[in-house]
């Protein structure tokens, strides 16, 4: 399905539609944005949390995805029930991770053969836990990092373990909490795993790398949401965007040509933009926000610094904002193709009267006047007297109001 869009400026620039609204795309977790808090939690982070969550309200988070592990329900749930509440009393959910087979060696993320941790303890604990959680007020369950069957040599058994885990948990969520979701992470490779993850558990948030170890080049960041788009659309699932994690930070050598292996500030700001004008739901790290205590010591967290935390802070709530006047997470999203003044390696975008540029290139690329530019994920506020305020420069990511 082919529309134009009319420009100041011929020639007209056409556009392919890629993603029409979903119907009842209103829900909260369907267009939200989610802060992920890193970090195995305890009664001291949370209660920490508790007294912050004013902070991710304000950025426009719509929800928060906490892992209690290190909180004995049995012997004191008040952290969490308390947390549960200061989220709602600040417009907030809280989604409630109960296991994840992710560990951080030496800063690093691995894959690890167990999805537990701490007072998780195996699927049984893991299940009454996800149970405690919705009957206390809780908007949802994650699983975490899915682990691939082909890690365990007893992959059959542990693939069928995680189906009874998963159906239990919906039945859960169905029975005890109505409105409330059922999430986890998985890798996009091996194919056929993460298919069967797409296909028969019915997450509600079903995250992937997609964005996370994507080569920096428009085509490659197009296709790989051209793919996401289209799987989702398919089944009628909302499609979910991440663009930054640990191990973004940590830069593996072995994957050159990952966005994150060369001037990863500025990269990782533009693509968080762009995440932020597809529809769907957006996930983040929350220590782009704040300084978690408990994290300081990682080698990720070092990596920021206060500016850098700032400047994230002040972008994600004025892209936030927008998001939600504009209607960018519910709304339709087309590709734009044809435009003179965008050479092959910048990326163009509209959805709901918002045209979205990424710039991958090497070139300083200018944007007709007649498209009056909204924010930009370096110069934040912009002025809309300057001329400079057209221009989109190699690596930043910019909005302007297409008409």
């Amino acid at each position: 399905m082919n529309e134009t869009i009319r420009s100041t400026e011929p020639p007209p620039i056409t556009s392919t539609l890629v993603h029409a609204p979903l119907r009842h795309s209103a829900a909260w977790w369907k267009s939200g944005i989610i802060a992920d808090i890193p970090g195995h939690m305890g009664a001291a982070e949370l209660d920490w949390l508790s007294g912050s969550l004013r902070d991710y309200a304000k950025v426009g988070c719509t929800a928060i995805l906490v892992r209690p592990s290190q909180l004995d329900f049995d012997a004191d749930s008040t952290p969490l029930t308390n947390l549960i509440e200061k989220a709602k009393n600040t417009g907030m959910r809280t989604i409630v991770r109960v296991s994840g087979g992710g560990e951080f060696i030496n800063g690093v993320f691995t894959e690890s053969p167990s999805a537990f941790r701490y007072f998780e303890k195996g699927p049984e604990k893991t299940l009454e836990r996800a149970r405690f959680a919705l009957q206390h007020g809780a908007d949802g369950i994650d699983l975490g990092f899915l682990i691939a069957p082909e890690m365990d040599p007893s992959h059959e058994s542990s693939l069928n373990q995680l189906d009874s885990l998963v159906k239990a948990i919906h039945k859960f969520a169905y029975n005890h909490h109505p409105g409330s979701i059922v999430g986890g992470f998985a890798l996009i490779q091996p194919e056929s795993t993460y298919q069967h993850y797409l296909d028969s558990y019915l997450f509600h948030h079903l995250r992937d790398n997609r964005l996370l170890d994507v080569a920096w080049d428009a085509k490659s960041i197009r296709d790989r949401i051209t793919r996401t788009l289209d799987s989702r659309n398919e089944l009628g699932q909302v499609s979910v965007w991440r663009t930054s994690s640990t191990f973004t930070d940590t830069v593996p050598q072995e994957m050159t040509k990952a966005w994150y292996q060369h001037d990863s500030g500025r990269r990782r700001r533009a693509l968080t933009m762009l995440a932020m004008a597809l529809p769907g739901v957006v996930y983040f790290r929350g220590n782009r926000i704040l300084d978690l205590p408990w994290l300081l010591a990682e080698p990720s967290v070092k990596a920021m610094t206060a500016d850098d935390i700032a400047h994230y802070r002040t972008m994600m709530t004025a892209a936030a904002r927008l998001r939600l006047a504009r209607g960018l997470g519910v709304g339709s999203l087309a590709w734009v193709e044809g435009a003179p003044w965008a050479n092959r390696d910048v990326m163009v975008q509209v959805g709901t009267h918002t045209l979205t540029v990424l710039n991958t290139s090497d070139e300083v690329i200018t944007v007709p006047s007649g498209m009056r530019p909204l924010l930009s994920s370096e110069h934040l506020v912009l002025d809309h007297t300057d001329p400079d305020s057209q221009l989109v420069r190699p690596g930043e990511c910019a909005w302007f109001d297409a008409p």
